[in-house]
């Protein structure tokens, strides 16, 4: 991104992340602009379709795959953020009974640096 170190105070991945082929670069990224104790916010489909079908769609459709980016879990955004010294100050995702279904999964972070 083009801008200087600890710049911003929030970022926000508004159910973008699952579009990135290289979500660790995506999230350094976010931690390098970030102050010391800012927020990053990360929103996420929650969708019980295999994402080998879909990725096979999005192919066809758009030219890319969304291979090595499904979300299926607030640790999974979690294992993102493994690098550094976050507190997790909020998160979501369905509920067992409601994965049938297309749904959310957001997770919201404080950064220590």
């Amino acid at each position: 991104m083009p801008f200087e170190g600890l710049f911003f105070d929030i970022v926000v991945f508004s159910w973008v992340l699952g579009y990135s082929s290289n979500q660790r670069l995506a999230i350094s990224e976010a931690v390098r602009v970030i102050k010391p104790g800012g927020i990053i916010a990360i929103g996420e489909q929650w969708d019980p379709t295999p994402v080998e079908l879909t990725s096979k769609e999005m192919l066809k459709q758009r030219g890319y795959t969304l291979e090595g980016t499904e979300t299926k879990s607030v640790r999974d955004i979690d294992r993102l953020l493994d690098d550094y010294k976050y507190e997790r100050l909020f998160s979501t995702e369905p509920l067992p009974q409601e994965k049938n279904r297309v749904g959310w999964i957001t997770g919201i972070y404080r950064i220590f640096k």
